[in-house]
């Protein structure tokens, strides 16, 4: 009876260690300088990050080819976008850019393309089978034609905790953005975070108004941020990022995890006002919109960049 009581002891034990033993990314996380930030996160809200979160890999593809206290920029890249991504990383190396590209690919071959010139690829088909089944377990909606989209919107956000947290300024840029010059030489020295806005009035529907006293409306776009590593900002994404998950959790969802809304939400809930204000014509820059599938129009953007330090009012 002594033995048979031991042994569900023991077996009891052993069950609780394998529930409770946290994967080697999710400590990794932990171990960083965000680690602070991240224990302010709900239980279920750390569960929901776990689940997420790419393999091991991934932290040593980010310092095995940047040095410490590096600008990367995080470019998320399928079939559609490959070969437009790597003429961006080509012109940045040529005009000698600080700025490191990482592309993160959402699909099998894409790393191929970008090896041949040495760009830095990170590929992980179990990371996106995971956040394609949080997505749907958070929500309820298994999204068929459009199931890439969540998966990459919800692969970016913690992509860039996690190179914020392990001590790299992040530059995330959507893959339909093209750089006439080099971005670096526009960001001011003295902000926390640069953000692009886009006028969105008189509708509503595309991401909340944060200008509110402006008419027509401007929307924070979070399609072209930098974000400089520093206690600030590394807080703020690592909030961001709970209170994105929390929202997906909440489900059902009809934003395709397109969380432009969540982070105009976050910018106006917690008060954060713009600091010093000042507004740099983006001639250097332009965006490609594709309509129908096969046509490309070239834009030039009429839009301001914000230059942003946080500071809670």
């Amino acid at each position: 009876m002594v033995v048979l009581v031991l042994f569900w002891f023991l077996f009891g034990l052993l069950i609780r260690e394998c529930l409770t033993t946290e994967s080697a990314p999710i400590m990794r996380l932990k171990n960083s300088s965000c680690s602070p930030f991240l224990s302010r996160l709900q239980p279920t809200i750390q569960k929901g990050l776990h689940d997420i979160l790419p393999n091991e890999h991934f932290m040593d593809f980010i310092k095995k080819s940047s040095p410490p206290g590096s600008d990367i920029l995080l470019l998320d890249v399928d079939k559609h976008t490959w070969a437009m991504s790597l003429n961006q990383a080509a012109a940045l190396k040529r005009v000698g850019s600080g700025l490191i590209v990482h592309v993160m690919a959402y699909e099998r071959d894409i790393c191929q393309n970008f090896a041949k010139y040495d760009v830095p690829c990170f590929y992980d088909a179990a990371w996106l089978v995971a956040l394609d089944k949080a997505y749907v377990k958070w929500t309820g909606r298994d999204i068929v034609d459009l199931k890439m989209l969540s998966v990459i919107m919800m692969g970016r956000m913690v992509a860039s905790l996690i190179t914020l947290c392990v001590g790299y300024n992040v530059f995330l840029s959507d893959s339909d953005v093209v750089f006439y010059r080099d971005p670096l030489d526009y960001v001011f020295a003295d902000v926390d975070i640069m953000v692009t806005s886009t006028m969105i009035g008189p509708s509503h529907d595309w991401g909340a108004p944060y200008f509110v006293d402006k008419v027509p409306f401007y929307t924070l776009n979070n399609g072209v941020v930098y974000y400089r590593r520093n206690p600030t900002t590394q807080s703020f994404l690592t909030t961001l990022t709970g209170n994105s998950i929390a929202h997906l959790m909440k489900g059902p969802d009809t934003h395709l995890a397109f969380l432009q809304t969540i982070f105009n939400g976050y910018m106006q809930k917690h008060k954060l006002k713009l600091h010093p204000a000042r507004l740099v014509v983006l001639h250097y820059l332009c965006i490609l919109h594709t309509v129908h599938g096969n046509i490309l129009y070239l834009i030039y953007l009429g839009a301001a960049k914000l230059a942003t330090t946080l500071h809670s009012s």
